[in-house]
């Protein structure tokens, strides 16, 4: 199934290489050919059952919101188009291009295909351009990335640069929390191509960037996209998603509630209640203040003071292999035993979650609420470090009078739910126009401090 899955893929990816071609409308249009054969013998019914099971799992049904082009090129262009193409508007530039990939990334990146979107953040997008297998037993398939990395990267630390293999990465001149790595920053799973002479072509497997190389990803998400995905904050809880028409669907189930806050990476470049990274094995949700100042090396060190805060929300399989034990992690998954397993599937971990964030627009914006008590929706509190109880009655209700808001929490943190931007007026071409700087020319400037 999973051979003849990326043989579909690469084969509409392929289609799909004259210049400005939606790639969404030639899967639909193959989606009429492929449903012709469902009256054939059983042969090919047996081959159009694979089929359909691959469209449950990525969802093909989707719009094109808009594009991402960059050059891989000192003072390359980073451009956005909400036309398909046909007008691009400056984001920024690349100040260091990529000059290789690298293999030693996270092992949630299996679930994502090659060519694809494998993770994005407040802090980098990464592109899954191959696998790695680990020679040391019992080690999990890697994904081989190249990623895009805000200007904050060239700050850090040399630990941690070679952390995140810096040559892989793509380093602009937008800060972290900003523009492409905000509101303008993909979904996972979302198709990635190389522009050559006019064309879009397939990335190959385990390619090797190279300088002048132009990336352009198409940026669409599900048509039935929903409103907002409610978590019951409990063990054996429901996740539901809520749409706009007022119907609703379980699609997953909690295995484990959350009950604390940690120390994540990228969660101080978002504000409390947001969004700050979604990738096939996990969704992170801020609860520290926005800090311009908190770069990756201050945040490390001993002598900086801690400015991270938040929780995760993670695949049970993930959490079992990488050992995420604590109280900050939340783990989901499938409904019911037997179905295949959640990492990497709509509508958690993959095509669904935006970083979006427009403070004088809502209906553009990702948030995360939650309910105390079993009581109406309010925004999560401000927390900053490592806190095991943080979302506990005791803590609780030591955090709430010391800010002379004295309650009487018993249960704690009863629900959460995320709000997902209205994708019907997500990013237009005056939206985009609308946000460049008249100065500057960047969008990422105006949401650098939000």
């Amino acid at each position: 199934m999973f051979k003849m899955k990326k043989m579909y893929g690469s084969h509409l990816q392929t289609l799909a290489s004259g210049a400005g071609q939606r790639y969404s409308g030639i899967r639909d249009g193959h989606c009429r050919v492929w449903c012709h054969y469902a009256a054939k013998p059983l042969y090919y019914g047996a081959i159009l059952v694979l089929f359909l099971l691959w469209l449950l799992t990525c969802n093909v049904s989707a719009g094109e919101i808009y594009r991402i082009r960059a050059v891989n090129q000192k003072d390359g262009a980073i451009e956005l188009s909400s036309d398909r193409g046909k007008k691009w508007v400056c984001a920024g530039n690349v100040l260091e291009p990529a000059t290789s990939n690298n293999p030693n990334s996270f092992s949630a990146g299996r679930w994502v295909e090659n060519g694809c979107i494998a993770g994005v953040a407040t802090h980098s997008i990464h592109i899954k351009v191959g696998s790695f297998f680990p020679a040391a037993a019992g080690k999990k398939e890697r994904a081989v990335l190249i990623s895009l990395v805000p200007c904050d990267f060239q700050n850090m630390s040399v630990s941690v640069m070679v952390r995140q293999a810096l040559t892989s990465c793509i380093v602009t001149d937008i800060p972290a929390g900003a523009s492409i790595f905000r509101s303008f920053a993909p979904f996972v799973g979302n198709h990635v191509f190389l522009e050559r002479e006019g064309s879009l072509v397939p990335i190959p497997d385990n390619y090797q960037p190279a300088t002048g190389d132009v990336f352009l990803i198409v940026v669409d998400a599900p048509v039935r996209y929903p409103e907002e995905i409610i978590f019951e904050n409990r063990a054996g809880g429901k996740v539901t998603s809520v749409y706009a028409d007022g119907s609703s669907e379980d699609v997953a189930r909690v295995v484990r509630a959350v009950g604390g806050v940690g120390r994540f990476e990228g969660t101080s470049w978002a504000g409390p209640g947001r969004i700050t990274s979604n990738h096939p094995g996990v969704i992170t949700v801020s609860t520290a203040p926005f800090s311009r100042q908190a770069l990756l090396a201050d945040a490390l060190s001993d002598f900086a003071a801690e400015s991270r805060g938040g929780f995760q929300i993670v695949p049970w399989e993930h959490a079992r292999d990488s050992r995420l034990e604590g109280s900050q992690w939340m783990t989901v998954a499938s409904l019911n035993d037997g179905d295949p397993p959640i990492g990497g599937r709509y509508p958690l971990f993959s095509r669904f979650i935006s970083l979006s964030y427009e403070p004088q627009r809502p209906e553009l914006s990702s948030e995360v609420q939650i309910r105390l008590d079993d009581g109406p929706w309010e925004s999560i509190p401000q927390i900053i470090g490592k806190v095991d109880n943080a979302f506990e009655p005791p803590y609780l209700n030591a955090y709430y009078a010391a800010r002379g808001r004295p309650r009487h929490i018993s249960a704690g943190i009863t629900h959460i739910r995320i709000l997902l931007p209205r994708l019907e007026h997500l990013l237009s071409s005056a939206q985009i126009e609308a946000g460049l700087h008249p100065e500057v020319g960047h969008p990422a400037r105006l949401q650098a401090g939000s």
